[in-house]
């Protein structure tokens, strides 16, 4: 007989009360039960067990996600520094004063970095120039547009240097223009200017070689550029025997249903990168050695010399795609065990439920064995009402659940929601009230079913934290669709820390709760999820020694409104 059984038996009848003088029926009860309790303990240990590998999975995912975003800073990091290596850089605020130069500005203009900030751009600006460029590039780069072009400038000794210029706007989220960033490239000296360029090009490549496949493309040429990881993946020695083969890269797609595409006519295969920048787009491709690859695909369009270019970055996320996978696959499987073993468990407890109700009408029985009876289906109840609050919140978490929308009778729900309720509430001397106004309709569509497995909850937890006093159901029209229900009783209230642990799964105001008043923590936290489902919000207003108030709104819509 499972221990937890035998010490409830021996601190009910005494330790050395003799289980086998209880009637066969009885013992033959307790054979069940402690059986239940057997498969209990083995659930919750394979439950625990499931539970400890998904918990190891998704930490191993995080760790990998979080190692990619340490690389991804550290390369933006490298790519600051490599411009600051190679181009004058300067940034002004909007009216064109300077907030910022690197060391190549100070080094050709011949002013230190304390006589530039602060100052007008101008500073440096040739008079003799044509002012047709600075009016050009004011009325471009006010336009949010990036501006191109070359001119020359005056050092602090008086002698001229030349530069090719690049202007850029930065804008806030909200759009607006927040600042100027410059970059020039010194022409002044061709070939030293030659060499620097060449030192820049390779650092770039070698930036470029160090991450995933690039792969830079013309709109009229196609394919221009890509880096060594772009030979890895496609097997080919150059970009010209990859050519000779395709004219695209998305000719390498494999066609599903939630990747990129190839492209067809009028369609490119770009034109969701940049349709939807804040999407995650993914393209499936196949390798030399035959393996489906899941690639992280993004996009940007720069500007070259000779024109514009759209700039890809293939991120091989195949490790962390089956992770994912395997990790929805678990959680299916866990959603299926649950309901698997709730449906195991609910049959034996409807057995012991079932018998302890029979014997409950025998007439015969003596007080003791009457109460040792009620306490047994009291438990198989409460049992059952913990399974089905794990099942309801596994579909919950899952995404499984799925709301009805039919007519019902909104007053006659709440009435019979109250008479489930009334019963425990009278057992505590409560008053349970409804105030249900006459100027609210009574037949609405919606899911009747959730909303009393919502307000059944409430209105149950307000009797369990009250000793004295009362409980009412509000009901309250805010506007068209819109309705309120609030959950009002005289019972303990909870301080501010306690009400910021009440919606989570599994927790509950302080750790004496649970062993006071008993529960799991699940009942708000699968209300909260229902009640979002349905496009509403719930919260709590409650002040220590002064009662609780649970509210909550949700969309109804009203059936006498819509026949009219």
């Amino acid at each position: 007989m499972h221990r937890l059984l035998q010490r409830q038996i021996k601190r009910s009848l005494g330790r050395d009360f003799d289980i086998s003088s209880l009637d066969e029926n009885i013992q033959t009860l307790l054979k069940n039960i402690s059986s239940g309790y057997d498969n209990y303990d083995k659930d919750k240990k394979l439950l625990e067990h499931i539970l400890e590998i998904n918990s190891s999975e998704l930490n191993n995912a995080n760790k990998m996600i979080k190692d990619k975003n340490l690389q991804t800073l550290s390369l933006l990091a490298q790519y600051k520094d490599a411009i600051d290596n190679t181009l004058i850089v300067s940034k002004t605020d909007i009216s064109g004063t300077i907030s910022y130069v690197n060391q190549n500005f100070c080094d050709i203009s011949g002013y230190s970095e304390d006589e530039l900030i602060s100052k007008s751009h101008s500073i440096i600006h040739n008079p003799k120039e044509d002012s047709e460029i600075f009016s050009n590039m004011w009325k471009t780069i006010l336009n949010k547009q990036v501006w191109h072009g070359s001119f020359s400038n005056i050092k602090k000794d008086g002698s001229l240097y030349y530069v090719n210029s690049t202007i850029s706007p930065i804008l806030d989220i909200k759009g607006d223009i927040v600042e100027f960033i410059s970059l020039l490239q010194d022409v002044t000296q061709r070939t030293l200017l030659e060499q620097k360029s060449l030192l820049a090009t390779k650092r770039l490549q070698q930036i470029m070689d160090s991450q995933e496949s690039i792969v830079i493309i013309s709109n009229d040429k196609g394919i221009a550029e890509v880096n060594h990881k772009f030979y890895d993946l496609t097997g080919f020695s150059n970009l010209e025997a990859f050519k000779e083969k395709h004219t695209c890269i998305c000719e390498l797609f494999i066609n599903k249903d939630g990747y990129l595409s190839k492209s067809t006519q009028g369609y490119r295969w770009t034109d969701p990168l940049f349709e939807n920048n804040n999407s995650v787009h993914k393209a499936l491709i196949k390798n030399t050695i035959g393996e489906k690859l899941v690639f992280d695909v993004t996009a940007t369009t720069i500007e070259l010399d000779d024109g514009q270019y759209i700039l890809t970055t293939f991120s091989d996320i195949t490790s962390i795609e089956k992770m994912r996978e395997k990790s929805e696959q678990a959680e299916k499987a866990k959603t299926q065990f649950l309901a698997n073993m709730s449906h195991e468990l609910r049959t034996p407890l409807n057995a012991i439920i079932g018998f302890s109700q029979i014997l409950q009408r025998n007439k015969d029985l003596e007080e003791k064995p009457k109460s040792y009876i009620d306490k047994i289906n009291n438990s198989g109840n409460k049992l059952l009402q913990l399974i089905n609050s794990i099942l309801d919140f596994s579909k919950i978490e899952s995404g499984e659940v799925e709301l009805e929308a039919i007519e019902f009778n909104l007053y006659e729900t709440l009435i019979s929601v109250i008479t489930q309720v009334e019963v425990i509430a009278k057992d505590k001397g409560l008053d349970l009230h409804l105030n249900y106004p006459d100027d609210v309709s009574h037949t609405f569509i919606g899911d009747s079913l959730r909303i009393s497995q919502v307000l059944i909850n409430l209105l149950s937890n307000a009797v369990k934290f009250t000793d004295q006093g009362s409980i009412n159901l509000y009901v309250k029209q805010l506007r068209d669709n819109r309705y309120q229900f609030r959950v009002q009783d005289t019972g303990i209230g909870l301080s501010d820390a306690q009400k910021e642990k009440l919606f989570k799964p599994f927790s509950q105001a302080d750790s004496s709760t649970s062993r006071i008043y008993g529960g799991t923590g699940l009942g708000l936290s699968i209300s909260k999820e229902l009640i979002e489902l349905m496009d509403g919000s719930i919260w709590i207003e409650s002040e220590v020694g002064k009662g609780t108030s649970f509210i909550f709104e949700i969309e109804l819509k009203d059936i006498e409104l819509c026949e009219v």
